[in-house]
């Protein structure tokens, strides 16, 4: 499960179906000296419990996506607005998938630069 960065006072929802076990839900985000959040307590483990009670229908998906060995698949364009989306992991490889906003006039290839084993740090960005 992962959630895209949400800013001061914005609000984001999701739909998961969950299975019983035991998860940790942790910030990833750097702080202005590259520091993650969770290293100042952003961490906390959830046990998620079995249950007899009715399991409530998912909302309807409008768009999916298929994350295929070293690739994502698309049903349609995501519009802007509230969204259901079903991704679904296909292949055999493990995957996770972030939704990054990228900044006003930023590409797909300024992201992978700054991100980059060998960028050099925010401050001198």
């Amino acid at each position: 499960m992962r959630w895209g960065a949400i800013g001061p006072g914005a609000t984001g929802i999701t739909t998961l179906k969950m299975t019983a076990g035991d998860y940790l839900l942790v910030c990833f985000m750097l702080n202005a000296e590259d520091v993650p959040h969770m290293a100042f307590g952003m961490i906390k483990p959830i046990t998620v419990i079995e249950s007899s009670a009715p399991v409530a229908a998912l909302p309807e998906a409008k768009v999916s996506i298929d994350m295929v060995d070293f690739g994502f698949d698309f049903s349609g364009a995501i519009s802007a607005g509230p969204q259901n989306i079903s991704v679904t992991k296909k292949g055999k490889e493990e995957h996770e998938a972030f939704l990054i906003r990228l900044a006003p006039n930023a590409t797909a290839t300024d992201f992978v630069g700054a991100v980059a084993l060998d960028a050099p740090p925010a401050a001198s960005r």
